[in-house]
This record gives C-alpha cells, structure tokens and sequence, in this order.
C-alpha cells in the first residue's frame, strides 16, 4: 500500500467515525425530546412512523464506527504522540471549557438541540477529540489489542448476519433521512441549520452501511470466481 493510499484511507476512516458520533448525538437529541414529550410530540410528521425509529439509526453509526476504526487500521506516521493522546486532550478542553463558559451540563453536550453557535462549535471539538481517541483506542495498551482483536474473530464468526443487520439498519437510516427531508421541507421555519447536518449525517451513515455491505459481498463473489 502506497503512503497516498494509507492515508486516503485513514482520512476515510476518521471522517466516517466523526459522522457516525454526530449522527448519534443528533439524533440522541430528536429521542430525548421525543420522550420527554411523553410520545405527545411526533417528530417530523407525517412521514415517520414513531420517533423511536431513530434508534435505528443509533445502531446503524455504531456499527459503522466498528467498520471504519477497522478500515483506518494502516501505518501512517506521528506527530511525537498516539492519535488517542492528541484525541483525549481536546476532548477534555472542549469539555471544560463549555462546562464552564457554555452554561451546558456534560449530558447536554452529547444530548440536545437548538444550542447557540459557540457551544455548538465547542460540541464539534469534543466529537473531534472523541474521533481521534477511537480511532487510535487499540494503541492504549497491549490489553486491549488483545481484547479488541478477540472481538473481530467473534464478530468473523457471525458476519453473515452482521451483514443482514447492516443492510436493514442502513435502509431504516435512508427512511429516516428521507422522512426529514421531506417533512422538513413541508412544515414553515422549520429549515433549521440542526435539520440540514441531522439529514446530512443520516444520508452518509445509511450509504456507509450500504456500501460496506456492497463491498463485502462482491469481494466474496470476485473470490468465488
């Protein structure tokens, strides 16, 4: 593998997992006003079927974090220290900083909508120092090599499944993209910058699912022939 290549794929990786964590903490906002509504408030009528849909989607960004820390896995140089050390310290100067400046508690950093720009632009740092440490998080220590790599023989071991589960959890976020765009699109004043990146993060992370599943089968069907 060339240096270009390694490091194609490495940007790959970290802007899948950066996409996959926004897509949760969107959408952990949609849920958390969804049941605190007590199911009164039905989000992005009349398209969506029942809010809890977007669990769907929650699954669908996990498992693309699993696929793309994977992917990201290829030897590309450092700057004096490991991903992670870099990751760990933004993530807990961001943090710090909105605690004390953004009038945000350390759940409404990772839960909740309709914030202002500076506090939603400190959230974006934390992701980034949250995407860094994962993607680097095999290099803490040998233990959890171990522990990691006994986890990717498991998940081998089951990947037919895994795939039907991919294929589903995609189409169920492409529903959910779809049921935003639409709804959005229908309702006044509801064009809000918090929709666009939602939608956005929905569409890469259900063609991510989809893709990597795509990817796979035709990789067995090239090996067949």
């Amino acid at each position: 593998m060339t240096t270009a290549s390694a490091y194609g794929k490495k940007i790959c990786s970290v802007a899948l997992t950066f996409n996959s964590l926004l897509t949760v903490v969107s959408v952990l906002g949609v849920l958390e006003g969804f049941y605190s509504a007590r199911y009164h408030w039905k989000p992005y009528p009349p398209y969506l079927i029942n809010g809890s849909f977007f669990w769907f989607a929650v699954l669908a960004a996990m498992l693309n974090i699993y696929f793309a820390v994977r992917m990201g896995k290829v030897k590309t140089g450092r700057l004096w220290f490991h991903h992670y050390v870099y990751g760990f310290v933004l993530f807990v100067l961001a943090c710090a900083l909105l605690l004390l400046f953004g009038s945000i508690s350390f759940f409404g950093i990772f839960v909740g909508n309709g914030y202002s720009f500076g506090v939603n632009v400190g959230r974006f740092f934390v992701l980034g120092g949250l995407t860094l440490f994962i993607d680097d998080f095999a290099d803490v220590s040998k233990r959890l090599t171990f522990v990691l790599r006994l986890v990717r023989s498991k998940v081998y071991r089951i990947r037919g499944p895994i795939r039907i589960v991919q294929v589903v959890l995609g189409l169920m976020s492409l529903y959910i993209f779809l049921c935003v765009i639409f709804s959005t699109s229908l309702r006044q004043g509801s064009n809000s910058t918090g929709n666009f990146v939602l939608a956005g993060t929905l569409l890469v992370t259900s063609l991510a699912s989809l893709e990597s599943v795509y990817k796979k089968m035709s990789g067995v069907q090239r090996a067949k022939k």
